[in-house]
C-alpha cells in the first residue's frame, strides 16, 4: 500500500514537470520535423492514401563538353541502366568545386562535401507530390508565423545537390542565418546505401538527430528533415558509401484559398469575365459621374466567424473572387461588408417605408449579442457596434445598384426588443465603388496600384 502510495506522488511529480517544461519550453522543443516517403514503380491505385514519389532522376550539367546526355542521368534507387553515370557525377561535381572562388577553395568545410547549385541540376522530384510541404506548413509554420494569419503554407525553392563521399570527415555545427523571407530548410535524403552521416539539429540547447542510414533494398524510400534556418547544423562522418541530398529554402506564403487580393500570378484582363466588363465601363453613360455597385457573394462563407475559418477577401473563390479582381482592374474601390435586415419598427426611421423591412450595410463581420441590461435599446448598442462608414460616407442600401440577389445568411446579432428576443441574420456582399467616366477613362485609372485606401478600411472594422 506504501508503495503504492509512492508511485502516484512519484507518478504526479513526474506529470507536473511535464507540465511546466512545456509551459515554459515548448517554442524549444517545435524546431525540426522529419519523415519518410517510399518510393513506388507503378501507378498508386484508386482511393489509394499514402503519400509515395517515382524513383528519383538526376540530370545535371557536364564539365565535359563532348558528354553524351545519357551520360549525364542518374535514377536513385541506382537503376543499371545508369548506375555507372554515378562515376560521372562524382566527377563533374569535383570538376566543379575546383572551378570555385578560392574563398571556397580554403573552405574546410566546403571541401567535405560536392554540390550542385540549382542551376547546375535538375531532377522530377516534388516536395509538394508526396505531401512533405502540407506536412512542413502544419507542423513548423504556426508555430513560426505566431500570431501572424496572413500566412498559411509554404514555397520549396530547390538549392543544392549534395554529395558526401567516405570518408567525409563530420561538417561541424554551423548557423545558417535566417532570411527576411526565408523561415527554414528541407533537407531530402535518397535512398543510397551508406554509413554513417547522421545530422545533427539544435536550437536553444535542444537537439535531434536524423539517421538516414542503411537505406533497405526491399523498400527504398527518401528521407527528409524541415528545419528553422536559425538552426545549428552538424554531419557526422560519412563512413562507408554516398550520402545524396538535395536541399531546399523553406517561404511562408499566402495558401491555398487565401490568395484573393495577393494572387501575383493571375493576370485577371486575360479572363473572360473581365472582357465582358471591360466595354462597359469604358461607356460614357455608365455611372458618369461614379456610383456604387454590390453583388452578394455566391458562395457561402461562415463571414461572421471572420479571424477564425474567414478572412476577408483572402477566403473569396470563383465568381466571387473574379469579380473582386476585375472590379479592382478596373479602377474601382472594393470593399467585402455584411448586409443585414432589420424589421420595421425597430429604428425611427421616417424617410423609409416602415411597412417593408430596412436593410442596412454593416460595418463589422463579428456577431454580436445585446447586453440585457440595455433591455429594448440594446438593438440600437448593437448597432452602433456593428455600423461604420463605408467610402468615407454613410452609404445607404438604397444608395447601391445591386447585382443580384441576397444568398446565404449567416447570424449577425440577437438583442431584445418589446420583451422579445430577436435575431438577425446577415449577408454577405462585395462594395464597389466606381469611379466617375472621366476618372476611368484617364491613363492612370489602369493602374491599380495607385488606389487609395479608404481610412476605415482596415482590421479595425473587422
Amino acid at each position: 500500500m506504501a508503495s503504492h502510495r509512492v508511485m502516484d506522488k512519484t507518478s504526479w511529480g513526474l506529470i507536473r514537470e511535464l507540465r511546466k517544461s512545456i509551459a515554459k519550453g515548448c517554442d524549444d522543443l517545435v524546431f525540426a520535423c522529419g519523415g519518410s516517403v517510399p518510393i513506388r514503380y507503378s501507378q498508386a491505385t484508386k482511393g489509394h492514401e499514402v503519400p509515395y514519389c517515382n524513383p528519383v532522376a538526376l540530370r545535371w550539367d557536364s564539365s565535359n563538353p563532348s558528354a553524351l546526355n545519357s551520360h549525364c542521368k542518374l535514377v536513385v534507387p541506382l537503376e543499371p541502366s545508369t548506375s555507372n553515370n554515378f562515376t560521372n557525377l562524382i566527377a563533374d561535381m569535383t570538376a566543379a568545386a575546383n572551378n570555385n572562388d578560392e574563398e571556397n577553395k580554403s573552405d574546410e568545410e566546403y571541401k567535405k562535401a560536392l554540390q550542385f547549385d540549382a542551376s547546375q541540376f535538375s531532377t522530377n522530384f516534388s516536395p509538394y507530390a508526396c505531401e512533405i510541404i502540407d506536412a512542413v506548413a502544419q507542423f513548423l509554420l504556426p508555430e513560426f508565423i505566431e500570431d501572424d494569419d496572413e500566412c498559411t503554407a509554404v514555397k520549396a525553392e530547390l538549392c543544392n545537390l549534395i554529395v558526401c563521399a567516405s570518408p567525409s570527415g563530420a561538417i561541424q555545427g554551423y548557423v545558417d542565418t535566417p532570411r527576411s523571407d526565408s523561415f527554414g530548410s528541407l533537407v531530402v535524403c535518397l535512398p543510397i546505401t551508406y554509413e554513417g552521416g547522421q545530422l545533427e539539429v539544435q536550437r536553444n540547447g535542444k537537439t535531434t538527430t536524423f539517421d538516414w542510414a542503411g537505406q533497405a533494398s526491399s523498400q527504398p524510400v527518401v528521407k527528409w528533415a524541415a528545419f528553422y534556418k536559425d538552426c545549428k547544423l552538424k554531419m557526422h562522418e560519412v563512413r562507408s558509401g554516398y550520402c545524396v541530398l538535395l536541399t531546399y529554402n523553406l517561404y511562408d506564403v499566402r495558401g491555398n484559398g487565401h490568395l484573393t487580393d495577393h494572387c501575383n500570378v493571375l493576370d485577371i484582363t486575360q479572363t473572360p469575365l473581365y472582357r465582358h466588363l471591360r466595354p462597359v465601363f469604358d461607356q460614357s453613360l455608365f455611372l458618369p459621374n461614379g456610383g456604387y455597385l454590390g453583388f452578394y457573394t455566391r458562395h457561402h462563407y461562415p463571414h461572421t466567424s471572420i479571424g477564425t475559418s474567414f478572412r476577408v477577401p483572402e477566403n473569396l473563390k470563383g465568381i466571387d473572387m473574379a469579380l473582386w479582381e476585375c472590379f479592382q482592374a478596373l479602377g474601382c474601390h472594393v470593399r467585402l461588408r455584411p448586409v443585414a435586415e432589420f424589421e420595421h419598427g425597430i429604428f425611427d426611421l421616417r424617410e423609409e417605408d416602415e411597412s417593408e423591412p430596412v436593410k442596412f450595410i454593416g460595418g463589422s463581420f463579428k456577431a454580436f449579442v445585446g447586453p440585457d441590461k440595455y433591455g429594448t435599446m440594446g438593438v440600437v448598442y448593437l448597432f452602433d457596434q456593428w455600423w461604420r462608414p463605408l467610402f468615407g460616407r454613410n452609404l445607404r442600401h438604397s444608395n447601391v445598384n445591386w447585382l443580384n440577389r441576397p444568398g446565404h445568411e449567416e447570424f449577425q446579432m440577437a438583442f431584445t426588443y418589446r420583451n422579445s428576443t430577436e435575431a438577425v441574420y446577415s449577408s454577405c456582399a462585395i462594395i464597389v465603388k466606381v469611379p466617375s467616366y472621366e476618372k476611368r477613362v484617364a491613363p492612370e485609372s489602369s493602374d491599380t496600384s495607385t488606389l487609395s485606401i479608404d481610412p476605415e478600411f482596415d482590421d479595425e472594422w473587422i
